[in-house]
């Protein structure tokens, strides 16, 4: 691939926000790396038991906590993007 299509594909990838937010992360369960997702609103952790779903969660600010303690994100940041997504839906 030329540099010039990777900058080009680069720009466009940054430039388009998917309307629903996804974000994926492994993370360490009992004695194995678990696959931990957020998409849509909602989160699981996928092992090798199953599908573990997350309670529900209601607001920004529950969504900012879980997503911050699974992967470490600064909250400011999370709860900026995650406040966009919101918003996204009711435009």
């Amino acid at each position: 691939m030329e540099e010039s299509s990777f900058y080009s594909a680069a720009e466009y990838s940054q430039q388009t926000i998917h309307p629903i937010p996804l974000l994926e992360c492994r993370c360490p369960y009992k004695n194995e790396i678990a696959h931990w997702e957020f998409y849509g609103w909602k989160s699981f952790l996928s092992t090798t038991e199953g599908l573990i779903d997350d309670p529900d969660l209601h607001s920004v600010q529950e969504w900012t906590a879980r997503i911050n303690k699974k992967t470490g994100f600064n909250t400011v940041f999370l709860n900026e993007v995650l406040e966009i997504y919101k918003n996204k839906i009711f435009d």
